[in-house]
């Protein structure tokens, strides 16, 4: 190889950036750094990377736990939850009132654990 030698890297817009290796070190270093030895080295380069997408960062889990358990309950939950305490209620009624039956007859109704030590 001859030096002076130029050594390419392809910016946005299609701008072409050159750079001047004074000698087979500078060359090489230029090189690592991400410049391309010619123009089709560069442009190859270029598409590469605007191919890549963007890394996205993974929700950890105990972010998405808990928002999994601050979900309201479902209306099927709600009417399961009641038919199995036994409580009569109307089924026209809308989610929102269910969830204050559900919630009134929770505060009504002792614990399980009262109910299993027969208290």
């Amino acid at each position: 190889m001859e030096f002076p030698r130029l050594v390419y890297k392809a910016q946005a817009g299609g701008v072409m950036a050159h750079e001047l290796a004074q000698d087979e070190a500078q060359h090489a270093a230029l090189i690592e750094q991400g410049w391309s030895a010619d123009v089709p080295q560069a442009l190859a380069a270029r598409v590469t990377l605007t191919r890549q997408e963007p890394a996205q960062p993974e929700q950890p889990q105990a972010q998405a736990q808990a928002a999994e358990e601050t979900k309201p309950p479902t209306r099927e939950e709600i009417v399961q939850q009641l038919e199995a305490m036994n409580v009569v209620f109307d089924r026209r009624l809308g989610t929102p009132r269910l969830l204050g039956v559900l919630n009134d007859a929770m505060k009504q109704s002792p614990p399980a654990a009262e109910k299993a030590a027969g208290k």
